[in-house]
């Protein structure tokens, strides 16, 4: 049986991972940073995993997994945009079109990049 303890996230960097942990304190919750190598009693440690883990205590999981993903967006923003066709994949197709001395820049995803006719 597993203790009250649960991981909601493994970071390379520390610092990231304490970025994480002070924001997840912001929002009520009680986490802590451990090295991955180093959980809590009852959780078999992994010998090929390395970084450190995010560990919430005393919640329900599903609660402090919803404030983790929002915490984590918040930390660390997306840099790339959305497809501007589709608005539901992230755009891997970045094109810039000079027509006239106008520049304009399209951002799509593989799937409406392959349907976008050639010009």
């Amino acid at each position: 049986m597993r203790g009250a303890s649960q991981p909601l996230g493994t970071f390379l960097y520390k610092v990231d991972a304490d970025q994480i942990r002070a924001l997840l304190a912001r929002e009520g919750l009680d986490a802590s940073v451990r090295a991955a190598d180093d959980n809590p009693q009852g959780w078999k440690n992994s010998c090929d995993q390395k970084g450190f883990v995010v560990w919430v205590q005393g919640v329900d999981f599903n609660v402090a997994m919803e404030i983790f993903l929002r915490v984590h967006a918040e930390a660390f923003p997306r840099t790339t945009p959305d497809c501007e066709v589709c608005g539901s994949e992230t755009a891997t197709h970045h094109m810039t079109i000079i027509n006239r001395g106008k520049r304009t820049e399209r951002h799509l995803c593989a799937k409406c990049h392959e349907k976008e006719p050639a010009r």
